[in-house]
């Protein structure tokens, strides 16, 4: 039988634009919220400094956490969309690895509350006492610890798709290992940081490199790939 080059169809092509699209404005959002609010105005252990630099710019905190919000609303819709763009290599893995991604975002979202409930707890002190202070401080080290807790579903996510990028006969196999590579990065980060509290996980911010390639792709290669309907698992 003569083998037949298939075009995406438009839904194809909109999911790669949809998660290229949502994997760079997350990763923007996502880098503002970090570094230039929660690294800024939060000093680790140091309960009384935290509370004064929040209170004091109390309005791009709460924009920090807007931020974070609408990164881990990216995360449930870029979710979808590698689901959709995969699911021609192995229905099964690509749902699983989409699903893995919503439910990060899910729990991402449950570690945004503490920020907001550590705002609230500093804005709605009559006085703000050492007592507010170290519950403010609290409050914020549980995102972190849920949000650590979360990566390690993200990890999996980067697993499962490394390998269908890697199967996907209309992708960079290599770009598959890196993002299986992501994966394990962000794995090892997040055991480090709940088996060892205080230690300050560095290996995915040397993986990372399959993640910026998977955008850049989707937007420039993914969005005009075509699928040989002899070589697509069904």
């Amino acid at each position: 039988m003569t083998a037949t080059t298939l075009t995406p169809t438009r839904d194809l092509r909109l999911t790669a634009l949809i998660g290229g699209l949502g994997i760079l404005l997350l990763a923007v959002l996502s880098g503002w919220a970090h570094f230039g609010v929660l690294e800024a105005l939060v000093t680790d252990g140091d309960a009384a400094r935290t509370a004064t630099d929040v209170l004091a710019a109390s309005t791009r905190f709460r924009f920090g956490v807007v931020a974070l919000v609408l990164t881990a609303l990216l995360d449930i819709v870029v979710g979808w969309a590698l689901w959709a763009f995969f699911a021609p290599v192995r229905p099964t893995a690509a749902a699983v690895g989409g699903a893995l991604r919503v439910v990060y975002g899910v729990v991402f979202l449950a570690a945004i509350a503490q920020l907001v409930a550590a705002l609230d707890v500093l804005t709605s002190a009559r006085t703000v006492t050492t007592q507010v202070q170290l519950e403010a401080l609290h409050r914020i080290e549980n995102f972190h610890v849920v949000w650590d807790a979360g990566l390690a579903i993200f990890g999996l996510h980067l697993l499962i798709t490394g390998y269908l990028v890697a199967r996907a006969t209309y992708a960079p196999r290599l770009l598959g290992w890196l993002l299986a590579l992501a994966g394990v990065g962000y794995l090892v980060d997040s055991g480090v940081a709940l088996l060892a509290p205080g230690a300050v996980p560095e290996l995915a911010i040397v993986t990372f490199v399959g993640e910026v390639w998977l955008f850049v792709w989707l937007l420039a290669k993914g969005r005009h790939v075509t699928l040989d309907s002899e070589k697509v698992d069904r």
